[in-house]
């Protein structure tokens, strides 16, 4: 009964969450982390848990703290990622070799660096993703490694070259790292072809792969780069038009294509995808008000014209 219990967990944490995602309504995430949350309140003494009971329940605290941030209650967001850190770190200490354990690691260290890059901490979090890199890499070697694990090594990439083009530093290493987010999306695309998130990832590896070719003087390709983004973004759409997980991106993305043309001084192109943008973000914000990244999208957007 554990084990079926268990197993319902799990499917709460990734294949569930991941519709309500696209859902878009946080209040229905969080009723989904607190039924799950029950489930152990439930079996009495923490200290009476098997140890990867212990790590399924620090995911879902996980979870709560990634609802936490949407919110914008990002203090509340660092505690419950220093939990599953703390959880983690004990729990890899009793197994030095445990390969799910060791990602959950790498994984808090990931979404605590991810946390900081958002409030701009840059150093921090070039600190912190370079602790998750240096945490996962004993594991990749492994025969068959998992998909999540390849993951969170293109997202880590990806996060490192966001991180050195913010501080403007390390230019060369940044596209360096781009390249290799790019081509681990490449690699998990391949092996799951009908998964729209490694799609959904792409969007974002692409586009700062675009930023850091112009950082380096490589025009022609940061050219091409573009285009392919726009067709990712329309298949997503062929797949699901009212994900709007995925619409976040298409607003995130127009925005970012509205800065790139204001730098060149084409303010029709400019205005174009600004204007994308708002309808967009106003769809967004319609459809969940407590978003916090949303919410100062809207700002941003009703202040520049």
């Amino acid at each position: 009964q554990r084990a079926e219990a268990e197993g319902l967990v799990e499917y709460m944490l990734t294949d569930l969450r991941d519709k309500l995602e696209g859902v878009g309504k946080i209040e229905i995430m969080e009723g989904v982390n607190r039924r799950a949350m029950n489930y152990y309140a439930d079996q009495g003494d923490l200290a009476a848990l098997a140890p990867d009971s212990l790590l399924q329940r620090a995911r879902i605290i996980e979870a709560m703290g990634r609802d936490d941030e949407n919110l914008g209650n990002f203090e509340a967001a660092k505690l419950k990622y220093f939990e599953l850190a703390r959880v983690a770190t004990a729990l890899v200490a009793l197994q030095p070799d445990n390969p799910d354990r060791i990602y959950a690691l790498a994984q808090s260290q990931n979404r605590l660096a991810v946390l900081a890059f958002s409030r701009k901490q840059l150093r921090e979090a070039q600190l912190g993703f370079q602790n998750a890199e240096e945490i996962i890499s004993p594991i990749l070697s492994r025969p068959q490694p998992k998909i999540e694990w390849l993951q969170l090594v293109a997202h880590l990439n990806g996060n490192l070259c966001a991180v050195q083009l913010e501080l403007k530093e390390n230019l060369k290493s940044a596209l360096d790292r781009c390249k290799v987010a790019v081509g681990n999306n490449e690699r998990i695309i391949a092996l799951l072809p009908n998964k729209a998130e490694p799609v959904y990832d792409l969007v974002f590896q692409l586009t700062w792969l675009e930023q850091a070719l112009e950082a380096n003087g490589e025009k022609d390709g940061a050219l091409t780069t573009g285009p392919r983004i726009i067709d990712l973004i329309e298949k997503l759409k062929g797949i699901d038009r009212d994900n709007m997980l995925w619409r976040e991106q298409e607003m995130q993305v127009h925005v970012r294509m509205a800065d790139k043309y204001k730098e060149r001084g084409d303010s029709q192109r400019r205005s174009e995808h600004w204007e994308i943008a708002r309808k967009l973000n106003a769809r967004l914000v319609a459809h969940d008000p407590s978003n916090a990244l949303w919410i100062r999208y809207k700002k941003r957007l009703a202040q520049e014209n």
